[in-house]
């Protein structure tokens, strides 16, 4: 199988770094050919609008490039842009290898770089793990993880783990990375201020770049290095780089982490700066346990992520959508200049299609927007309906659809941030798992996941199977019995009748709480009390209105809302956010809560 590599070269060490990346795959025996798709190197790549813009008006330079990579494309099998840039989306119809789409910077870049591309490759490797829902909503089909282990020279061949558990590493701790970006700056000062002796290196540090060497050498003394990336991850070099070099890492997006290694044996994961101060300190501490993971870590490398592994992982990938390609052309969506607006809204209109039945979104034939501005609408809810069940989700998928919705896996994998030190959980309403398999990624959590319809229960167990993970029906829950750390709920509350139980049933099975529902004020032109539009929806509430009830059930309740629904990121909001889903992390149920209270002070 031949593989043409196309790549960026913004710099010359830039260029070198890939075509490095290409030596090594080729001294390998995997026939791998570099294509730089940087006109005029070195320079940055096309913002999308420019791209688009340059094509349409047939600039020379990109003609030109197109020439040469169909060209260098004949006989490939395969095409992997790997950077996702500088390839129009008109120029894959008339490739006849397989297209395959790369990008490692979402979701900070996607609306320029990788949103107006992905959807017409054949396929794509995304190196954002918890980017998959983002790239479902565009429409992509095929995709699969796309770890970034090309680290050359920064991991030392002849380092074993033996030498890891015996070496003695001077270092305490190292950092190398920017800390322009406002949201990780405020994360990496803090870490600096309560550990000062540790090593910080990269644009906006004092002490500004390091060189490759002292980089290789910085690493192999250092005890500890933390990974903190951008926004949602695991993507980064640096994840691949401490463990080639048996440092100890401690990465966030802890959930998403413990999808690539194992939490708490080959790794450390976090999910606020507090607990990354506080596992740090631990560390420190307890040297053994810290040689005993790093040891695990760079067995990790060597046994699924060297270049030479993560080469097979990638050819494995391409034959298998080699195997399949007509089908894939069929299915990716084809680029027409005349009509660009027109797919693109296709594209669109999916995304909200999916939205609109979890009731995220309205149609604006039923937004209401037609009633007077003094019209009285009445307070109306709809009969409880039960939930969403297996043999809906297998039917939604046989029809080309989705088994589970892009936004609600996003929202899944969302609340898993904010669990904190919970051990023992409970998750009403979890359906086919996707919760609680996120969750259960911390092998020092338990999780019991309770849902009414047997189908979805009996697909979790062989889909979703964790160690940690029990699912159940209620009546083998309540044989449990006991009470737990945390309860979790996602999107649960709004299908059921009799809310006042179920908040009781919560306060009385844990002290603390995730509950989720979507914001009934998400839409400007529709600000009513009537019936949600989505059939299974008996109620919805506004921000103000659910932190209100919770807060009758609650002494504490905090807000937060995705500014994506596609992308598991949090953010806290007020009661007055139109912003959706709601989420409520609660704790310390008011007296009386869960206790058969038939009356409370403020209770609706």
């Amino acid at each position: 199988m031949k593989v043409v590599f196309g790549y960026i070269a913004w710099s010359e060490q830039a260029r070198r770094w890939h075509e490095g990346i290409v030596q090594r795959a080729r001294a390998l025996g995997w026939e791998v050919e570099g294509f730089c798709l940087t006109p005029g190197t070195p320079k940055p790549c096309y913002h999308f609008d420019e791209l688009d813009r340059r094509w349409r008006s047939r600039d020379p330079e990109l003609v030109e490039l197109q020439r040469r990579l169909k060209k260098a494309l004949t006989g490939a099998d395969v095409f992997w842009n790997f950077n996702g840039a500088n390839v129009h989306p008109a120029w894959l119809a008339e490739f006849d290898c397989l297209n395959v789409y790369g990008c490692f910077d979402d979701p900070e870049t996607s609306t320029g770089l990788s949103k107006p591309v992905a959807p017409y490759a054949d396929a794509c490797l995304i190196g954002n793990l918890a980017c998959a829902p983002l790239y479902q909503s565009w429409g992509v089909r095929h995709h699969a993880w796309a770890p970034l282990a090309f680290v050359g020279d920064d991991a030392p061949a002849s380092l074993t783990p033996e030498q890891v558990l015996a070496e003695e590493r001077p270092l305490e701790l190292v950092f190398f990375g920017e800390r322009e970006s406002a949201w990780r700056r405020d994360r990496l000062d803090l870490l600096a201020r309560e550990f000062p002796a540790a090593m910080f290196r990269g644009r906006g540090w004092p002490g500004g770049y390091v060189s490759a060497e002292e980089r290789q050498a910085a690493y192999r003394r250092a005890r500890v290095g933390w990974n903190l990336h951008n926004g949602v991850g695991p993507v980064n070099l640096r994840f691949f780089a401490l463990l080639a070099n048996g440092v100890l890492q401690i990465c966030d997006n802890k959930c998403r982490t413990g999808q690539a290694l194992a939490l708490g044996e080959e790794v450390i994961g976090f999910d606020s700066v507090e607990e990354c101060v506080e596992l740090t300190r631990y560390y420190l501490e307890h040297d053994d346990e810290r040689r005993r993971i790093a040891a695990n870590g760079l067995r990790a490398y060597r046994e699924r992520y060297s270049e030479e592994r993560i080469w097979q992982y990638y050819f494995a990938r391409f034959a298998e959508w080699c195997g399949n390609k007509e089908q894939l052309k069929r299915e990716a969506q084809s680029w027409r200049e005349p009509s660009r607006r027109t797919t693109l809204e296709k594209v669109s209109a999916l995304t909200q299609d999916v939205a609109r039945k979890l009731g995220y979104e309205r149609r604006p034939e039923e937004s209401g927007a037609e009633l007077s501005a003094g019209a009285a609408v009445p307070y109306l809810e709809r009969e409880e309906a039960g939930g969403i069940n297996l043999a809906e989700k297998e039917a939604r998928a046989a029809e080309g659809g989705f088994f589970e919705w892009p936004n609600m896996v996003a929202l899944n994998w969302a609340c898993t941030r904010l669990i904190g030190e919970a051990r023992s959980i409970l998750e009403l309403g979890g359906g086919t798992g996707c919760f609680a398999s996120e969750a259960a990624a911390d092998p020092g959590r338990s999780i019991v996941c309770v849902d009414r319809d047997l189908d979805a229960l009996a697909w979790a167990r062989v889909h979703r199977a964790r160690s940690n993970v029990k699912y159940c029906t209620e009546e083998e829950a309540k044989l449990l019995g006991g009470r737990y750390d945390l309860v979790v709920a996602v999107d649960v509350i709004e299908h059921v009748s009799d809310f006042n139980a179920f908040l009781e049933s919560c306060c009385a099975l844990a002290d603390r709480a995730i509950l989720t529902t979507p914001n009934k004020r998400r839409h400007e032109s529709f600000d009513t009390d009537g019936p949600p539009d989505y059939y299974q929806h008996v109620r919805e509430w506004s921000a103000g209105e659910f932190y209100w009830v919770l807060r009758c059930y609650y002494a504490k309740v905090e807000l937060f809302a995705m500014n994506d629904v596609y992308v598991p990121e949090l953010s806290p909001i007020t009661v007055t956010s139109r912003l959706t889903p709601l989420v409520a992390r609660c704790s310390h149920p008011i007296k009386g809560v869960g206790a058969g209270a038939s009356a409370r002070g403020g209770q609706p």
